[in-house]
């Protein structure tokens, strides 16, 4: 007699998968799963270093080390250079920061920089690209006078978007993109930025901080253009045995899209000091 053939469980959709992974994050459009493999990256480890984010009221924060066991290594004997108007930022208001050390060969520096206002707003999806648009156009609206008193507000930079990945690849992660506020509207002016009218834009005090920063050209358009560059910052650091705060780093751009050469972005990784 002829026997009906054993069949094997069948593979579960993608669907399953997203519901499995993210149960709260159900994503049911196309969009989303076309773009739910793009941000899949390496896993990095930094020596001394926590791994796990923690969050915070406003934006995503990641957990650090203490200064005892995590020390900041300076490899070099450079004197700290004050860089109060850096000439990537065109003119516009950036800021300020002091580098404490600096390796040209490789385009990366360590830099302490003060606290400072910036105005951020969270996206959360699997689309880098999603993320960048639809946060700079909230940020946009913003300064253009989406604000208590209708005010306009002078373009600024970077444009940074801070990268807290999902849980697993069919989830989504949180964006948090940022404009800095002007220097007429931070804390030591004794002013206040005006209040966005949008309960999607915040202002947000980010305290001072001392970050790895990898500077290169060309476009950040896409994860595909961003990624090497975290991965070069990340396996510079790994190489120096520098402690970092793994898996959250910002992108940062510094020019118009219609700025073809000459192009500035940079890659912001968080020391642990």
């Amino acid at each position: 007699e002829r026997t009906a053939a054993a069949t094997s469980p069948a593979e579960p959709t993608s669907k399953e998968k997203r519901e499995k992974e993210c149960p709260d994050q159900l994503q049911s459009s196309a969009f989303c799963w076309q773009h739910s493999l793009s941000l899949e990256r390496p896993v990095r480890s930094s020596p001394s270093s926590s791994t796990t984010p923690t969050p915070h009221r406003t934006s995503p924060t990641p957990r650090s080390a203490t200064s005892s066991t995590a020390p900041l290594l300076i490899n070099n004997s450079n004197t700290p250079q004050n860089v109060t108007n850096p000439k990537f930022c065109h003119k516009l208001d950036c800021p300020g920061y002091t580098i404490i050390y600096s390796n040209a060969t490789a385009n990366v520096e360590y830099r302490q920089y003060d606290a400072f206002l910036w105005a951020r707003t969270n996206v959360s999806t699997t689309s880098f690209e999603v993320a960048s648009e639809v946060g700079f156009n909230r940020l946009f609206d913003y300064i253009s006078g989406a604000n208590v008193g209708n005010v306009s507000i002078p373009m600024t930079a970077p444009v940074s978007i801070q990268v807290f990945p999902g849980q697993g690849p069919f989830c989504k992660s949180t964006f948090v993109v940022s404009f800095f506020v002007p220097y007429a509207e931070q804390t030591a002016s004794g002013k206040v930025p005006p209040t966005p009218t949008s309960s999607d834009v915040y202002i947000e005090l980010l305290p001072a901080s001392t970050k790895a920063v990898y500077s290169f050209g060309g476009y950040t358009w896409t994860w595909k253009e961003v990624l090497p560059n975290i991965e070069f910052l990340y396996d510079y650091l790994i190489a120096h045995n520098q402690p970092f705060v793994p898996n959250v780093e910002y992108v940062c751009g510094y020019d118009a899209p219609f700025r073809p050469i000459d192009r500035h972005n940079e890659i912001w990784i968080d020391l642990i000091v």
